[in-house]
């Protein structure tokens, strides 16, 4: 099964440099009904991304690390 995108946001590093952050996650299957694939609405644990494909995990909600890299970058604030 593939992974679907459910986000995409900007951070930054301490230097001002951005990142785009790409959030996947698995749907759930529920079942299997004549071939198709009922999905659940609750779904398996993040992967997050950046766009150059390199792993990053979650801190907290504004704080995530490159995890190549050790990097720590913020959640930029988004415009309304």
């Amino acid at each position: 099964m593939t992974m679907e995108e459910v986000e995409r946001f900007e951070a930054a590093s301490d230097d001002g440099t951005v990142y785009t952050v790409i959030v996947y996650q698995q749907p759930r299957v529920l079942r299997k009904l004549a071939g198709d694939e009922a999905r659940s609405r609750n779904r398996r644990a993040l992967d997050l991304r950046l766009l150059d494909g390199s792993r990053v995990m979650q801190i907290d909600s504004e704080t995530f690390k490159i995890v190549k890299t050790d990097e720590l970058i913020r959640r930029l604030d988004q415009a309304d």
